[in-house]
C-alpha cells in the first residue's frame, strides 16, 4: 500500500466519501434493532452489562495516524469479565499499542483474580443499558469508556468516549483520550443467518456482534511524555456467554481459534471466525464463517470460503509482558503469519499480512493479536485494507508440520526452483508424506532418514532466500521435525 492509500483509508478521505455508506445516517437512532434480532441486539441496551452471563467482553481495535509527526499507530483495548462459578473470578483489562512506524509494541495487561466474585467484585463498574464502563485499578488513574451526551444529558446514538492510560506497561507511559463515532450500523457475527447467536469454544448461546465495524477515532495520544492529535478508523466488538469458555473446552487445548477483521478501500468491512478441534486433525467447528457489511451497508455471511495460511512464524518466546498464565502447547510452536482468503460467492481474493514481526500478546493462554494489511481483488478490481488478526491456534503437531511445508511450497514463485517446478514439488511432497507415515507408526529412524533427504533436496533444488523473515522456511520446519524425533 502507498502512503496515500493508507492515509485515505485511515482518515476516511478520497473515494471513501463517494461510497453509499458515507451519506447514509438513517440508522443513527436509538432504539436500534434489526428485524428478527430485537431480543438480543436492541441498542443501546445490547452494548451494556448483561446480568446472568458469566463471560462478557468489550473491545476496540484501531488504526490511527498522528497529525504532527505523521507516525502510524494501532491500539487494542479490551475489558473481559469471567465468573467461574460461585468460587472464582478472572477479569482483565488489556491496552496494546503498536508503533507501526518503528515496528514496536507496548503491552499493558492487568489481571484481577477474585475468590467468591459475588463478595469480592473486580474494579470494573459496568452499567446496564449502554456501553458505560469505569475501571478503577488500585493506585492508577481511573479509566472510562462511556456514551457521549448532548446538552440535555441524553446519550448521542453510536458515539462514545474512551479515556485510558498505561503506566510502565512495556516500559512506556501512555494515555488515550479519544472520541468514537460509528460510520456504519452494527454487524452481527454470522449476520442474520445466525442472528449473532453462535457456538463458540463448544458453548452454544454465545452472542457476538460489532457495535460498528467502521468507527471514526479522533482525539489525543500521549506516549513517552509527547502528546499528539490522532485520527483513524476502528471497530468496536463485544460478546457475552452464559458460562466462561473453559467450561466447555476441556482440555483447554482442544478447541483453538483464529479471527481476522478488515476495513477495505471499496467500503467493505468483514470479520472471520475459525474454530479448530485440534484433537481431530483441526476439524472446523461451527461457527467458522465470514460475515461483512458491504459498501451499501448490506449485511452478508457465508461458509463457502477458503482461508489458507501461506506462511508461518515461529514464536520467538514469550516475554515477561506477554507470557501466558497457562501453556497449551510445547515450547516450540508456530502461528499463522500470512493467509489467503478466497470467497467465490463474493468474487473476492485477498491476502492478509501482519504489520509487526511479533504479535505474541498472551492473555491467559498463548494468544496473538496485532495489526494487518490486506491486498487483493474484489469483483475484479484491486482493493487494499487494514485490519487485525488474533488467535490461540498454535501449529506444532506432526501432521501440521507437513501441511505447513506443503503450503509454503505451494506459494514459492517459479524462480525459486532450480529445475522443473512440478517435478521438484511432487518429489518433495511424496517424501514428506513418507516421513509423516513413518513417524506415525513410531519408526523414527526411517522418518529421520527421509527428512534428512528432504533437507538435501531443499538445499539443492530450492532457493529459500525468497522467503522474507519473520516467515519461516521449509528447511527451518524440517529441522524442527528432525529435532523432535
Amino acid at each position: 500500500m502507498t502512503p496515500e492509500e493508507v492515509d485515505a483509508l485511515i482518515l476516511q478521505t478520497g473515494d471513501t466519501r463517494n461510497l453509499p455508506f458515507w451519506t447514509d445516517r438513517s440508522w443513527t437512532r436509538y432504539p436500534f434493532a434489526y428485524e428478527g434480532a430485537e431480543e438480543h441486539f436492541t441498542l443501546p441496551a445490547a452494548v451494556g452489562w448483561h446480568p446472568g452471563y458469566d463471560s462478557q467482553s468489550w473491545d476496540i481495535e484501531a488504526h490511527v495516524k498522528a497529525k504532527e509527526s505523521g507516525k502510524r499507530y494501532s491500539f487494542i483495548y479490551i475489558y473481559s469479565y469471567n465468573r467461574m462459578g460461585w468460587y472464582f473470578g478472572f477479569n482483565c483489562r488489556v491496552l496494546n499499542v503498536a508503533d507501526i512506524s518503528e515496528k514496536r509494541h507496548y503491552v499493558d495487561r492487568r489481571y484481577h483474580f477474585r475468590p467468591f466474585p459475588g463478595l469480592f467484585p473486580p474494579p470494573l463498574d459496568i452499567k446496564e443499558g449502554n456501553l458505560d464502563i469505569t475501571y478503577r485499578p488500585r493506585g492508577r488513574s481511573v479509566e472510562r469508556w462511556c456514551p457521549k451526551t448532548d446538552s440535555g444529558g441524553n446519550p448521542v446514538p453510536f458515539e462514545f468516549r474512551l479515556e485510558a492510560s498505561s503506566y510502565g506497561g512495556s516500559g512506556m507511559d501512555m494515555k488515550l483520550d479519544v472520541d468514537l463515532e460509528a460510520l456504519k450500523p452494527p454487524l452481527l457475527d454470522g449476520a442474520m443467518d445466525y442472528r449473532g447467536m453462535l457456538t463458540m469454544f463448544g458453548q452454544p448461546y454465545t452472542f457476538a456482534f460489532c457495535l460498528s465495524p467502521r468507527v471514526r477515532v479522533r482525539g489525543t495520544f500521549e506516549i513517552g511524555g509527547v502528546t499528539e492529535e490522532i485520527e483513524g478508523i476502528a471497530k468496536i466488538g463485544l460478546q457475552w456467554a452464559p458460562n466462561h469458555f473453559g467450561k466447555t473446552n476441556k482440555p483447554i487445548k482442544r478447541i483453538k481459534h483464529e479471527c481476522f477483521s478488515g476495513h477495505l478501500s471499496n467500503g467493505w468491512d468483514f470479520g472471520i471466525w475459525r474454530q479448530y478441534e485440534t484433537m481431530r486433525y483441526n476439524r472446523l467447528l461451527p461457527f467458522s464463517g465470514i460475515f461483512a457489511l458491504f459498501e451499501d451497508n448490506a449485511m452478508m455471511t457465508t461458509n463457502e470460503y477458503t482461508l489458507e495460511p501461506i506462511s508461518y512464524q515461529k514464536c520467538p518466546g514469550w516475554s515477561k509482558e506477554t507470557k501466558p498464565i497457562f501453556r497449551t502447547g510445547p515450547r516450540d510452536h508456530y502461528v499463522t503469519h500470512a493467509a489467503r482468503l478466497t470467497i467465490p460467492e463474493w468474487d473476492a481474493d485477498l491476502v492478509i499480512t501482519p504489520l509487526l514481526e511479533d504479535n505474541t500478546q498472551a492473555v491467559f493462554v498463548e494468544y496473538y493479536f496485532g495489526p494487518t494489511e490486506i491486498s487483493g481483488t474484489v469483483r475484479g478490481k484491486e482493493v487494499h485494507g487494514l485490519g487485525f488478526s488474533e488467535g490461540t491456534k498454535l501449529w506444532y503437531q506432526d501432521h501440521e508440520l507437513i501441511k505447513m511445508m506443503r503450503n509454503i511450497l505451494g506459494e514459492l514463485p517459479d524462480s525459486a526452483f532450480a529445475g522443473n517446478r512440478a517435478d521438484i514439488r511432487r518429489k518433495l511432497v511424496n517424501e514428506l508424506e513418507e516421513a509423516l507415515a513413518a513417524y506415525q507408526v513410531n519408526n523414527t529412524a526411517r522418518a529421520g532418514e527421509v527428512l534428512e533427504g528432504c533437507l538435501a533436496l531443499i538445499s539443492a533444488d530450492i532457493r529459500e532466500d525468497v522467503i522474507v523473515a519473520p516467515a519461516v522456511s521449509l528447511s527451518d520446519i524440517c529441522r524442527d521435525f528432525i529435532r523432535r524425533l
